[in-house]
Formats: C-alpha cells, structure tokens, sequence
C-alpha cells in the first residue's frame, strides 16, 4: 500500500526498477515518473544492456520492458529471466503498442507478469507497478518466513543433536567405569 511505499522510501530502501525502452523519450518520461513516485530507476536501451544491468549484484526487483527492442526484445528478455533461479521471481511489466489478444496472450506466455500499453497512461502504470511492489513484498515476507521457520528447525535439530551427544558420552563414562 502507499503507507508501505512510504515506509520504505524513508528507510531509504527504495524499490528498484529496471525500465528497458528503446525510443528516447518514452524512456525519459518513465525514468522522471518512476523517480518521483519514488523508486530508484535504472535505464536500459536494449534488450542486451537491460540483462547486463540483471546480472548485477544487486538486481532490480521490478522491470518494465519494451516489447519492440534491438538486440534482445522484450519477450526473449522474458524467458531468459523466467529460466534463471536468481531472477525467476522478479516481477515483470510488458511495455507494448500491440494489444491484440492474441499479443497479450504471447506476452503473458513468455513470463511477463501484467502489461502497459502505449501510450502509457500515467494512472494506470502506476497501479500496475504498485501491484508489482505488492507481489514483490509478498515474496520477500514469505521468504523471510520460510527462512525463520528453517532456521528454528535447525536450531532445534543441533539442539536434539547436542542431547544425543551428551547421552553417548555419558554412556561411554559409564562403560570406563565398570
């Protein structure tokens, strides 16, 4: 929600968002918008440079992709994030001027998340960039509950582990003195 949204931009934990656009100045125009909702944006021209910028430590958490690009377009893009573990999970937003069923049906199918047409309407693509960041929280709060549950059953574990190890050994004083 914004109250979350907020939250994080004044921790200073600020969403990344990777916007691949080819065509100048629809890049400029979502780089600006993004910006000022708050996110920290990083650009790409292609499809090529956008996975270069994905391999990075620290990689965007959300991307808007142009559908039409050179060198890697938007869908291949799609299916090379969707095959690999480290960025399966990132959340993926289709830029496009198609709208045909059947395009939004191809899009969908190669691992795109939601769609944006172009023209981009400024209210929409927020919406739709904030149900990413919601998806998004939703991961890393599941993650982060799977990590604690792992994490007491492992504690729990060394600890049964540590009881059997006690016993054995005060089994084995008990054997030295018989």
């Amino acid at each position: 929600s914004a109250s979350r949204h907020a939250n994080r931009v004044m921790k200073g934990d600020r969403m990344r968002v990777l916007v691949a656009e080819d065509e100048e100045v629809s890049q400029r125009v979502l780089e600006r918008t993004l910006s000022a909702w708050g996110y920290e944006v990083l650009v790409s021209s292609d499809g090529a440079e956008a996975w270069e910028v994905m391999q990075s430590e620290k990689p965007p958490e959300l991307a808007i992709l142009d559908w039409m690009m050179p060198e890697v377009d938007g869908l291949k893009l799609c299916r090379k994030i969707r095959a690999s573990s480290e960025l399966m999970s990132m959340y993926i937003l289709l830029l496009t001027a198609k709208d045909g069923r059947e395009d939004i049906i191809r899009g969908l199918d190669a691992g795109a998340d939601d769609y944006v047409r172009k023209p981009i309407n400024s209210e929409e693509l927020r919406a739709r960039v904030r149900v990413g960041e919601r998806v998004v929280e939703l991961q890393k709060q599941r993650i982060e509950r799977e990590t604690m549950r792992y994490a007491r059953e492992l504690e729990s574990t060394v600890a049964e582990l540590q009881r059997s190890r006690r016993r054995i050994v005060d089994v084995q004083e008990e054997g030295r003195q018989a």
